[in-house]
């Protein structure tokens, strides 16, 4: 039996897999197959990027901040993804 991760929106991922190998990302969204990611900057929130749900690794790491705007439909901007990316980044 598969062993089933946690997977939440806001929440930090790294791709392992793919031209943008070990490239940092926050979910925004997800379906049973795969990932929708953005990082603010080239995968935007109008534009995001699907990955495999295998091709990634996932961190137990979450901005509660964005988290609670994606699941609550409130605006999320590009540069609240980067800010949001940033915090992530340079938590300990």
């Amino acid at each position: 039996m598969p062993m089933m991760r946690e997977i939440q929106k806001g929440q930090l991922v790294t791709s392992r897999a793919g031209r943008d190998k070990n490239t940092n990302y926050i979910i925004y969204d997800w379906d049973t197959s795969f990932v929708y990611v953005i990082d603010g900057e080239y995968k935007r929130i109008s534009n995001p990027k699907k990955k495999n749900i295998n091709h990634l690794w996932y961190s137990e790491k979450t901005d509660q901040e964005l988290k609670e705007k994606l699941e609550n439909g409130l605006k999320v901007t590009n540069k609240d993804i980067r800010d949001a990316l940033e915090r992530l980044l340079t938590k300990s």
